[in-house]
């Protein structure tokens, strides 16, 4: 292969405005050089598609030779008489010659002559182009001039497709072996090319995405470039991404036309292309089967389809189009009849069923099992969006195989799940394998609930679970699905209490154990049966997303430590186990946390349900203006996130001061609950929300306590708000009194705080004010801890009421930290280590070094020494 390496002498010769041939021209300048040097030799000039450029070579050749050589340049013509060419390369003294010549011998002897004359003062380039159509007379003469060349300043250049490399062969024949033979192939552009004529072209830099899309439109050919970068610049277009993608189709066919036009022309190159279009790849023994070409024809057919760029490096189409127009030259029938013999080719070959079904997948009647066969298993071995596309092939081949049917359903579960949806349906009530119905009926209950058709997927499992053989896990999803749909979830409950806990907790066993825990929190019933069941549930290893239901249980059930580190290890590609912690987190009064973690959610995955959380956790805060937006089309989806964005919306209707429209949000929620069956009262209290409000509105008469006093539901957490609600509308000390003590014991420290204003208020009406200032105090401290710097003002204005005193409440930074938290950070003040602080505290290092994590990040601080300064200054 020629190349101009090593040599710069074309900088000067080439012209000012090449681009994209210097390369080219420049090694045409060296090998006339060589010859000029007594190295006579010939060049291949090759090119591999029309319009390529090779003239335009040759032109740009003679501009830059100027005079150093005498260059003889002709086109040959197809079908042209003897001596054609060399009428063409010498003109009138050529016919002169060729007509006084007393006989045919003696004029290879006078050319000769003619050429050592033209060769005397300077070297001789004799250009033939389009040399594949040269007369044999010319041609012989030409093995002749090789043969007497020697020492002579002589260069032939022969110019030729690709495609005609077989017929040069042998029609220069004599040439071979006799001149300092070289090969310069003339391929498309390439990038840097294309960059430089774009700048030169529009005077800018091409835009990224306007090189992309012409690489793939044009693949570098120059005839195109030069067609269409003038018109884009007298339209006024810039090489953009906008332009590019906007005549990427007009660009696309003109350029899909000139290679087909090609390709048309050359019968073996086109049967050759059709089969690599039929199979999808250019492997050697399926293609030259399948076209019928001798293998020594199809490595190099496959070379020169590369040179042009029409298939990549793998032997692949570069574009649909060009693939799409070389299978449209066939009729339906070749097309049916060349991918049904390549499918068998390639079966007997051992290729891979994904291979074997992308050719099987266009033929238009699948009568043969087999291929039904190989596209079921080439689903299996396949992404899930070709795996689609086989199973419904194969399902339109076979409409009655249910198999077929339920793994396309499988596969759909992942990227379609209300498809997946309808098609369980139709094929769960066709299933006679009492495997195949379990395994179906899993599936099914998750497509159920990513398509939010719960009731649906409840309803299905219900009918065909007498026919389930292993019933534990579809129980499990079964109640999964009943207890998020309201219309189903009492008959959940209803269905839970009669199954029995699994005696092996296997992982569909503990996921049942877990949705039986769900069932009796949701009822409200059991609280120590259903801590017990979710504390069995909890895997050793890692957990699932079901284990989600199980932190809530946990939670609910007064174990709240627990639940955060069943919900730590969930997986959370939706941001729900985060969301559910942030929950937590509002329960057990750490506000500031709590917003941290709804953020997280959000970030994760901006889920109405999220939205939710975060609001609920701002206007705990008080924060009624961040919380705002959030509120706005909040629905859920399942009683706890409806029940959330209720209550949310109904409290920051409070803060805002209408409390008739926050009572009415309030009694709304308690009737969703009812539909819901939701009989638990720590499960969203919104009923304490309605209790405070009527109390605020004067109508403590029809606040409905006692409704919510649930015997079976035995928790700290529901025993104080009991008692709260009571105390709120009686105003009984003592009720006030164990309200505080019970709440103080469940950690549910925001109603701590209601419990020790209603207590304080309480006793400063019956005039016992420096309790109640005790009281209020407390409050505020608690209040201030919490985060909750609204209900903190309401404890210090009612202190001051009191006759006591205190600053205005600033929740200094410490203050935001939790107990834990607090007692890590003043130990580090103190100089221990993290193993010194857990001996002290009897916890674990690494739960001190989460405590300390989080309260580097709250105080905004990173070493030690900066967290002690803060401690000290909140101590000063």
């Amino acid at each position: 292969m020629l190349n101009a390496s090593g040599r710069d002498t074309m900088s000067q010769a080439a012209p000012d405005n090449l681009i994209g041939r210097a390369t080219e021209v420049a090694a045409l300048v060296a090998r006339v050089r060589d010859a000029a040097s007594g190295r006579p030799g010939l060049v291949h000039l090759v090119g591999s598609l029309p319009g390529i450029g090779k003239s335009s070579l040759l032109a740009l050749l003679r501009q830059a030779l100027g005079d150093e050589a005498t260059m003889l340049v002709t086109a040959c013509a197809e079908g042209g008489a003897d001596y054609d060419g060399m009428r063409g390369l010498f003109g009138p003294g050529a016919d002169h010659l060729l007509t006084t010549a007393p006989d045919a011998g003696t004029i290879p002897r006078a050319l000769q002559c003619l050429v050592g004359d033209l060769a005397t003062t300077r070297p001789l380039v004799v250009v033939l182009d389009d040399a594949q159509h040269c007369d044999p007379a010319t041609a012989r003469w030409l093995g002749l001039l090789a043969r007497r060349a020697a020492g002579q300043p002589v260069c032939v250049v022969l110019a030729y497709p690709f495609t005609a490399r077989a017929v040069i062969e042998s029609l220069f024949a004599e040439l071979t072996g006799v001149l300092d033979t070289s090969q310069l192939e003339l391929g498309p552009l390439s990038e840097a090319d294309m960059r430089e004529h774009v700048r030169r072209c529009f005077g800018v830099a091409p835009h990224e995405d306007f090189l992309r899309v012409w690489g793939e439109v044009c693949a570098g050919h120059p005839q195109i470039v030069s067609r269409w970068f003038p018109r884009l610049r007298e339209e006024g277009r810039l090489p953009d991404a906008a332009t590019a993608a906007l005549l990427r189709a007009e660009a696309t066919a003109e350029a899909t036309a000139l290679t087909m036009a090609w390709l048309a022309e050359e019968t073996d190159l086109l049967r050759y292309a059709t089969a690599v279009a039929v199979i999808g790849s250019a492997e050697p023994r399926s293609v030259a089967s399948l076209c019928g070409l001798p293998p020594h024809v199809v490595e190099p057919a496959r070379a020169m389809l590369g040179h042009a760029r029409i298939l990549d490096e793998d032997g692949r189409y570069r574009t649909h189009a060009l693939r799409d127009a070389v299978l449209g030259l066939c009729t339906p029938e070749e097309l049916d009849d060349l991918r049904y013999r390549g499918a068998q080719m390639m079966w007997d070959e051992g290729r891979s069923c994904p291979e074997i079904a992308d050719v099987i997948v266009p033929i238009r009647e699948l009568s043969d099992m087999c291929m039904i066969v190989t596209l079921r298993r080439a689903a299996e071995e396949s992404p899930a969006d070709v795996a689609a596309t086989y199973l419904r092939r194969a399902m339109l081949a076979a409409p009655a195989c249910v198999e077929t049917r339920l793994e396309l359903a499988n596969v759909l579960t992942d990227t379609d799940c209300h498809a997946a949806c309808d098609m369980y349906a139709e094929a769960l009530p066709h299933v006679e394998d009492e495997e195949l119905l379990d395994a179906a009926l899993l599936r099914y209950g998750l497509a159920a609930m990513r398509a939010n058709r719960s009731r649906e997927g409840f309803e299905v499992l219900s009918g065909l679970l007498p026919q389930v053989t292993d019933r534990v896990p579809v129980e499990a999803t079964l109640l999964t699905l009943g207890l998020i749909d309201r219309s189903t979830a009492v008959r959940a409950v209803e269905l839970a209490r009669d199954i029995s806990p699994p005696a092996s907790l296997s992982a569909p066993g503990r996921r049942l154990v877990g949705q039986l825990a769900r069932a009796d929190a949701h009822a409200g019933e059991r609280a120590d049966r259903a801590l017990e069941l979710a504390r069995s549930a909890v895997p050793s290893g890692a957990c699932s997303y079901s284990d989600l239901f199980t932190g809530q249980v946990l939670h609910h059930c007064g174990a709240s430590e627990e639940a955060v580190a069943v919900l730590n290890r969930v997986p959370d590609p939706g941001g729900a186990a985060m969301a559910t912690r942030a929950l937590v987190r509002i329960d057990c009064g750490e506000l500031v946390d709590a917003v941290v973690d709804a953020e997280k959610a959000i970030l994760i995955a901006d889920h109405p349900r999220n939205r939710a959380v975060l609001a609920y956790a701002l206007v705990c805060r008080g924060e009624d203006d961040r919380a705002e937006p959030l509120l706005v089309g909040l629905d859920g989806q399942d009683p706890l996130e409806r029940g959330v964005a209720l209550v949310a919306r109904a409290r920051w209707l409070r803060n805002r001061g209408d409390r008739e429209a926050a009572l009415t949000e309030l009694l709304h929620c308690g009737r969703e609950f009812d539909d819901w069956g939701v009989r638990n009262p720590v499960f969203v209290p919104w009923w304490l929300d309605a209790v405070t409000l009527l109390v605020e509105l004067g109508r403590s008469a029809e606040a409905l306590v006692d409704r919510f006093r649930s015997p079976t539901w035995d928790t700290a957490r529901a025993r104080g708000y009991a008692l709260l609600a009571a105390g709120l509308t009686t105003g009984e000390i003592d009720v006030l009194e164990r309200a505080v003590t019970e709440l103080s014991a469940a950690g549910a420290r925001l109603q701590q705080v209601q419990a020790l204003l209603a207590l304080g208020t309480g006793l400063l009406r019956r005039g016992d004010d420096q309790t109640a200032r005790t009281h209020f105090r407390a409050a505020v401290d608690l209040a201030v801890r919490c985060g909750d710097t609204a209900a903190a003002e309401a404890a210090r204005d009612a202190l001051t009421l009191a006759g006591g005193r205190m600053s205005a409440v600033s929740a200094t930074p410490l203050q935001t930290l939790t107990g834990g938290q607090r007692r890590v950070a003043e130990l580090v003040a103190q100089g221990l280590t993290n193993r010194e602080i857990a001996e002290a505290l009897f916890v674990t290092v690494r739960a001190v070094e989460s405590h300390l994590s989080n309260a580097y990040r709250k105080l905004g601080v990173r070493t030690r020494a900066e967290l002690a300064v803060q401690v000290a200054s909140a101590a000063g």
